[in-house]
C-alpha cells in the first residue's frame, strides 16, 4: 500500500511539473500580458486589479529594467514575487535632485503648496516633475527625485498570456 501511495504521489508531482513546463515561456520579442501587485515596504501602492492586465513586448524596455529582466523565462500561469532594487528601477534617492526654483518661474495661476507636484520645463523644453518640499520668500525647494527613488519594489506578477 505504501508503494502504491508513493507511486501515485510521484505521478501527481510529474503531472504538475510537466504541465508547467508545457506552457510557453517569456522570450525576447514576445507580447506578454500580466497582472501585478506592487508593494513598497509591505504596503500595496499599485496593482492591475481594477485596470486589467498590463501588456508589453519583452526586450523593448517598456518596463523598468529590473522587472523586465526578471520576467524573462516565466511561463503562462506562473505567479512569482520579484524584488527590484532601486538601481534597476527609479535609481537611488539623491540630494542633488533637490533644487531651489525661483517662484517667478511658475505660471501666475499656480499658488504653490507644500507637497504639490509641479510640471516644470527644462531649458531644452523637456518636462520635469517635482514635489514642493518647502516654500521660501523668493524660491521653492523642489524634490526632482522620482517618488519611488531609493526604494525596493516588490512585484507579485502572474503571467496571463504570451504571444
Amino acid at each position: 500500500m505504501r508503494n502504491f501511495i508513493t507511486a501515485i504521489s510521484l505521478v501527481l508531482a510529474v503531472s504538475l511539473v510537466s504541465g508547467c513546463f508545457n506552457k510557453k515561456a517569456i522570450a525576447t520579442g514576445n507580447k506578454v500580458s500580466f497582472d501585478y501587485i506592487l508593494k513598497v515596504n509591505g504596503t500595496i501602492i499599485d496593482s492591475t486589479g481594477e485596470t486589467g492586465p498590463k501588456e508589453y513586448i519583452q526586450g523593448n524596455n517598456e518596463l523598468i529594467s529590473g522587472l523586465e529582466s526578471r520576467m524573462l523565462g516565466l511561463r503562462e500561469g506562473e505567479t512569482k514575487t520579484i524584488v527590484v532594487p532601486p538601481t534597476e528601477a527609479y535609481g537611488e534617492y539623491t540630494l542633488n535632485a533637490v533644487k531651489e526654483v525661483p517662484k517667478a518661474n511658475l505660471p501666475e495661476n499656480i499658488v504653490p503648496e507644500k507637497g504639490q507636484i509641479l510640471r516644470l520645463m527644462t531649458n531644452e523644453n523637456t518636462p520635469l516633475w517635482g514635489r514642493i518640499l518647502d516654500i521660501k520668500e523668493e524660491n521653492l525647494l523642489v524634490d526632482f527625485n522620482h517618488p519611488l527613488a531609493g526604494k525596493d519594489l516588490e512585484f507579485i506578477v502572474t503571467i496571463i498570456n504570451i504571444e
